[in-house]
């Protein structure tokens, strides 16, 4: 994403061109993203290799074109070619030493601009060994940056099972919340498809049906998000089908707006209430609004039937 200044510098590289974004509208909740992008074009509109998993929403990230100044890029560097009217971002090395990385972040080090410590630097580089030497130096492994956002949230969020198993051995809080809309890191899993992380987290007895603060359960993002090896684990789990969101929108209703048969099948076969309505319709209006036939289908049947 390009930075309203380097639009204002450089307009001979964006005008016109629809795909490419100036704002940065997730940068509270990056940190859990992994941040080595290669290389891309921008003028032709190929991404060009990406090593990564960027995700606005259910589909990923969809055409993005560089950026300037944004923190969680901390390790890349960023080359432009105004000839060739091409830019890079390449990532700096990504298998640092562990008594180099240490060197970079040593225990006690002041938080950075964004109120990072070391122990959360490790966290989103994936070094579950820089973790744990962290913590051997008596780290706060329940440490959270400037958004709340804590080491586990991260590792949760990432998919770094040993990280995240380091940290709750070490005693991280499983219901430190975000301060955006107060994400748990069970939630941030469910969100981004982290189904053995959804597992470590609920095997050290997390709540499987705390919701945050709109009332998004982990089961209601996992369906939203399209995540159905998620939603299947937590209902499998005990998580309450039909908990729903302070606007009353039930996780059925989101994967039936989504046209996600799977999900709305699976939830409908574990009691989910097909009849609810709410101010915005009922599950099968949502179907209806996505375009989808075959969860149209299936709900109707449900309502027909009255299961």
């Amino acid at each position: 994403m390009l930075s309203p200044a380097f639009v204002r510098i450089n307009p001979q590289l964006v005008i016109g061109r629809e795909r490419i974004n100036e704002s940065i509208p997730w940068p509270q909740l990056a940190m859990v993203y992994n941040t080595h992008w290669q290389s891309f074009e921008i003028l032709d509109l190929k991404t060009g290799p990406v090593d990564g998993d960027f995700q606005l929403g259910p589909e990923g990230i969809e055409g993005s074109a560089g950026l300037i100044g944004a923190s969680f890029f901390r390790d890349t560097q960023l080359i432009i070619d105004m000839q060739s009217q091409a830019l890079w971002i390449q990532s700096g090395e990504r298998h640092e030493p562990l008594d180099a990385l240490m060197k970079r972040f040593p225990v006690g080090a002041p938080r950075d601009i964004a109120g990072l410590t070391s122990l959360h630097h490790a966290a989103i580089r994936l070094r579950a060994d820089g973790v744990a030497s962290l913590l051997n130096q008596k780290a706060d492994c329940n440490s959270v940056d400037y958004y709340g956002i804590s080491p586990l949230m991260i590792a949760a969020g990432r998919g770094d099972r040993e990280s995240a198993e380091i940290l709750i051995k070490s005693g991280a809080k499983l219901d430190l919340r975000s301060s955006i809309d107060e994400f748990t890191a069970l939630i941030l899993a469910a969100r981004y498809g982290r189904t053995e992380l959804a597992a470590v987290l609920l095997d050290a007895k997390d709540d499987i049906n705390l919701a945050s603060k709109t009332g998004r359960t982990p089961l209601f993002v996992a369906a939203d998000a399209n995540h159905l090896e998620v939603a299947k684990l937590l209902i499998d789990r005990g998580a309450k089908v039909d908990k729903a969101l302070s606007t009353g929108e039930t996780p059925l209703m989101a994967a039936a707006r989504n046209g996600n048969a799977a999900i709305v099948s699976l939830l409908l076969d574990n009691g989910a209430d097909p009849n609810k309505v709410v101010a915005s319709g009922s599950p099968l209006i949502y179907a209806l609004q996505g375009a989808s036939a075959e969860c149209v289908k299936l709900l109707h049947s449900r309502e027909c039937s009255g299961e």
